[in-house]
This record gives structure tokens, sequence and C-alpha cells, in this order.
């Protein structure tokens, strides 16, 4: 792609923009919307109005997306600029890039004050206010002339702006409840774990003489305050798309340990960290064990879903992983749980001589199929992710003796393991009963990494380092999970999936497999 010169009528349309925007801006820490889109532009590169940015370097014609170079990789968050291979980029807050008396550059030439305008031209021309070529390791960017009226009045605030929901003794923690449903005692008791947990931080001295304070809002809806500074999901199930897309657009880093539809690309979700992989994943594993435990080029495979009960994407990736390992079909049927579905649907897959299904429905919807599958004398392997299922599969009938099995993102520790007793005496000392103990413990792990991210971070904390804390994380030990590793490629902190078959005498899981596509061992978990 070839960069059009910067045209003097659209440049004079910036400058005015700009101004306007100069005048409008309040003064204090709060940024106006035009400047938290100029953040974002700043921070990452790419425009929240979906418009294209592209980055050149030096003469090169050669045009790269602007998200391969944003400005904060060399200029830092705070605009003090990184050092890096040799190269010193300069300080670019405002206050210094407008000092009257101009400033000196590396090769000793005087450089003048800037304005907005010299500004804007510097951004997409590469020249300095005295109309001067600038270091060559400086990319020129190609943008809308909004993104860059935008860019330019958040370089006007950069360094001043402080986060959101950070005072001088204060952090307020956002989080999110499942208000109604099946989930919602769930979630009420994950929201309790995680006050009490920054009631006990709190009592500790709370981080860095910071109180934690806790805002809840609901997950079905814009669910927060923009004033928090950070948010822990509370709402075991699927919340949708909502707290994601807000947190990612405000800039608001979020520890989620209940999605179960992670993004697995770090680049589209920068503030957002998942604690474990979703069921995309565990479906994927339990493909690639049966293919493992047995011939599958004669098997008929069925995935059995629900409308609304996972994103297709999911049901396309399922597919295509039982075509890779050989099923010698595959097919895809719909299935509603509560009707008459589950007779019929049965008499279709026996007559079709199907012998492994793996359901993605709402829990109590596989329940249903293998009640009709007995009465039918049929019994195909069952594999089910356990996002999805509840304990009435432990009631399945006899004749699916060792033929369920579920996938979950890790497997739960040993009760007598340290952390989990760690984890007992806390629910103890704050009178709440086990009573939903994985969204206590998945909330109780979200506290504890969201807490050790803040205390990395310093006293001087802002969002952006936070992010870049929880980015360093490897092998951090909550006690009740495996290690959490977080990288800036990698937003999940325990990947990977452990499946079990159901136990129908003993009404338990038994490990059948050990992790699967996990990048480190499971361990016994020590202190």
């Amino acid at each position: 792609m070839t960069r059009r010169p910067f045209g003097a009528l659209a440049f004079a349309a910036v400058v005015a923009v700009i101004a306007l925007a100069a005048e409008a801006s309040a003064p204090g820490h709060t940024l106006t919307a035009q400047e938290r889109r100029g953040r974002q532009i700043y921070l990452t590169g790419a425009s929240p109005s979906g418009k294209p940015i592209t980055a050149s370097m030096g003469g090169s014609s050669l045009s790269l997306p602007g998200s391969i170079l944003p400005c904060a990789n060399c200029h830092g968050y705070d605009g003090r600029g990184k050092p890096e291979g040799g190269v010193v980029p300069p300080e670019i807050r405002w206050e210094a890039l407008t000092k009257p008396y101009g400033r000196s550059g590396s090769d000793g030439r005087l450089t003048p004050p800037h304005n907005e305008a010299t500004l804007a031209a510097t951004i997409t021309a590469g020249v300095d206010p005295a109309g001067n070529a600038i270091s060559p390791a400086m990319p020129k960017y190609a943008l809308d002339s909004g993104d860059l009226s935008a860019l330019v009045a958040y370089l006007r605030r950069l360094g001043e702006d402080r986060d959101p929901g950070v005072a001088s003794d204060e952090i307020t923690i956002g989080t999110v409840l499942t208000a109604t449903g099946p989930a919602a005692e769930a979630s009420r008791a994950a929201h309790d774990v995680i006050a009490a947990y920054f009631e006990e931080v709190n009592e500790r001295g709370g981080v860095y003489s910071r109180r934690l304070k806790l805002s809840s809002g609901a997950a079905s809806r814009p669910p927060l305050p923009e004033d928090v500074f950070a948010v822990i999901n509370a709402a075991p199930g699927e919340p949708g798309s909502d707290l994601v897309s807000w947190c990612e657009v405000g800039g608001i880093p979020c520890i989620d340990p209940f999605t179960t539809s992670p993004a697995e690309n770090a680049a589209v979700s920068r503030y957002v960290f998942y604690l474990f992989s979703g069921i995309k994943t565990q479906a994927r594993a339990l493909v690639d064990f049966a293919a493992q435990a047995g011939e599958v080029s004669g098997v008929r495979a069925a995935i059995v879903s629900s409308p609304g009960a996972v994103p297709p994407g999911i049901l396309d990736a399922v597919e295509a992983q039982c075509r890779s390992k050989g099923f010698a079909a595959v097919d895809r049927v719909a299935y509603r749980p509560g009707g008459s579905d589950a007779a019929e649907l049965s008499r279709r897959l026996k007559a079709a001589a199907t012998t492994a299904i793996f359901v993605l429905a709402p829990p109590g919807a596989e329940s249903d199929l293998m009640r009709e599958a007995a009465r039918l004398d049929w019994a195909p392997n069952v594999y089910l992710s356990g996002s999805l299922v509840g304990r009435e599969i432990l009631a399945a009938p006899p004749a699916f003796k060792d033929r369920i099995f579920v996938a979950y993102p890790f497997w739960p520790p040993d009760p007598d393991a340290p952390g989990i007793r760690d984890l007992l005496a806390f629910l103890a000392r704050q009178s709440q009963p086990p009573t939903h103990l994985v969204a206590q413990l998945s909330a109780y792990a979200a506290a504890k990494v969201l807490v050790e991210g803040l205390q990395r971070a310093g006293r001087d904390v802002s969002r952006e380092k936070l992010v870049d804390v929880l980015e360093g994380f490897y092998g951090f030990e909550t006690g009740v999970t495996p290690p959490i590793v977080f990288g800036p490629n990698r937003h999940i902190g325990v990947e990977g999936a452990s499946i079990g078959v159901v136990d129908l005498e003993a009404k338990t899981l038994r490990r059948v497999n050990p992790p699967y596509g996990a990048n480190h061992e499971e361990k016994p978990l020590e202190r």
C-alpha cells in the first residue's frame, strides 16, 4: 500500500479539529471520548473506528500494520521513552514537546517547540517543527484524519492522565455477577470469596497502603461504571461478550476465571486474562483421547449441540478435529433439550450406527439422551465438556459404565493438598460453606492473581503497568490450580485439558489421561 501525501486541506481540517478538542478538554484526569480513542491508537496502533492505520520506516515504501509498530512500544506508556537496541526514543510528553526554548536532538541540532500542527506533521510526514527529517527509526504513519486528531489530542494528555479507580488510599475493583438462573448461587458464592479475600488483604494493610474496594454489577448489560481500575469476572457460565468488549474498549484489565470461550489470540484480547482454557480446547482433547483410545477409521461420530449453547466456531473446530483424526463419518445434529427430541434423536443416531457422541448442550441434555438410548439398548461412548455438565451425570444408566468421558481445564487438586486446605480454612474463617467449591476455587485463584499483579506493579500502578506485569507471570502458584503462565502472546493461564471417566458405582470421576495440550506438567501442589 502506498502512502498518500498528507494534503494541505486535510491537514488544515485536522488542525482545526485538534484546536477545538484542546479547548473542549477539561482540566483533570478524566479523558474525553476523543482522547480515549487516541489513547487506544497510541497503545495498540489500531483504531477503534476500524479504519486502517499503517506505518513505514525511513524511506521505505513498505507499509506495515500500525499494530506492529504502536507508539507505546518505543515511547512507553508514560511517553518518557524506552531505550532499546541502542536507540533512545525522545520523551514525548506535552510539556517536553512544547518547551519554549526547544530541545536538542540526538544529533545535537536544536529543535523548535511543537504545537498541534507540527506534531501531526511529525507523525505523518516524519519532519520536525523546523521541517527537517527526523530519525529514520521513527515510523511515519498513514491514518484517517479523525484518528490523527484523536492521537494528537491524547498526546496533549500523555503522562498526566491518571487511570480511573486509583486514589491515594483506595483501588476500586469491579466484579460482575449472574443475577438469575441456575448459575446465580454459584456467582454469589464467587463474589463473596473475592470480597472476603480483599477484606483479608485490607486487614493486612492493603496494597501499598491502599484498600481494595469492590464494586459489583450485572453481567447482562454494560456491566460497571467506568471508574473501576480493573475487573474480576464472578459470573460462572458464559456471560457473553459484553464484559470482554467493554474491558477491551475501555482498556480495563480483567481477570476472568469463568468464560468458557476465551479469546485464543492475545492480540485481540490485550486487557482480558483468562485463568483456564475453554470448551474448544476441552472438546479437542476429547476427540484426541477418543482417537488414541482405539481405532476410529470405522467409527461414526455425532456432534450434538443445542442452539446458543456454544459459539459456532467451536462446532467447526470439533468437526475438523474429528475428520483430521480419521473418524469414518461425522454428523452434526441440533438438539433441543426438554422436549421429545431425545427419543427421536436416539433412534436416528442408533440407526446410523453412531458409536461416539460429543455433546455440546446445556447441563442435563446428555442425561436425557442417555436415558432414551438405554431404552433402545444402545450405549455409545459419550464425550462431554466439564463446563457444560452437572452432577446429574452421576445418575446415568448402568449401561453407560466406563463410557462417559468428561474434560476439564485442569484436574482438581487432592483434597489434602496444602492449597486446598488453605482455601477451606479461608472459607471457614469467612463463614462461607463450600457449597459451590468449583466457583469458589476459581474466584479465589482469580483474586490471588489480581492482588499479586497489583503488588508487582508497585505504588505507581497503572492499568498498562498491570497488564505488563500480568504478561510476565510465569509459574505463579495460586495453591489451588496448576501454575499460572501468562505472556504477551498468551492470555490463558492454564492451557490444555484433563479427562476423567465417570465411575457410576462410586459416583466419582477417575482420571484417564495426562494433561492435554499443556506446555507444563501438572504436579502435586506445594507451598
